[in-house]
């Protein structure tokens, strides 16, 4: 009997490599999936946050009004509804300012062929304190305040 040395791989040594390969893929395509669905809420939420911080800039400019709104769509981005709420606090002439966006309820039922997972509501609520507008209206100011407290009429 000769001794004869074979080179190459066995069928064996081929069906492992290649079980470890299918096995790295498939984990790499889940990690891809999760990996984009994390990036899409990251998207809405950061949508969310800059509309949240417009339209306390618009409230404090005076571009749109300072009252309570429930679930109204955004004239600009129909994706979206607010919420616009003041709160009294201790401080007179003081407010605090919430403002809610989230994503429109209609947006959610379109997504209805879509897996459970990726129908989260998307919501961002901002709070600011500003100065009470029914005190700051037309420059008048509170009894006992300075006139600097007052809102800067055109």
């Amino acid at each position: 009997m000769t001794n004869v040395r074979r080179e190459g791989f066995s069928l064996m040594e081929v069906i492992l490599a290649m079980s470890i390969l299918l096995g790295g893929v498939v984990v790499l395509g889940r990690l891809a999936s999760i990996g984009a669905k994390h990036a899409r809420t990251a998207e809405d939420l950061a949508a969310a946050q800059l509309l949240c911080e417009a339209r306390i800039t618009e409230i404090l400019a005076g571009i749109a009004p300072a009252e309570t709104l429930e679930e109204e769509p955004l004239p600009n981005s129909p994706d979206w509804v607010i919420s616009q709420e003041l709160l009294p606090l201790e401080q007179p002439g003081v407010v605090a300012l919430s403002v809610t966006v989230t994503r429109a309820p209609e947006d959610l039922a379109g997504l209805a062929t879509a897996p459970t997972e990726d129908k989260k509501k998307v919501s961002v609520t901002l709070v600011r304190w500003m100065l009470d507008p029914s005190i700051a209206q037309f420059g008048s100011t509170a009894p006992g305040s300075s006139s600097a407290a007052g809102a800067i009429s055109p």
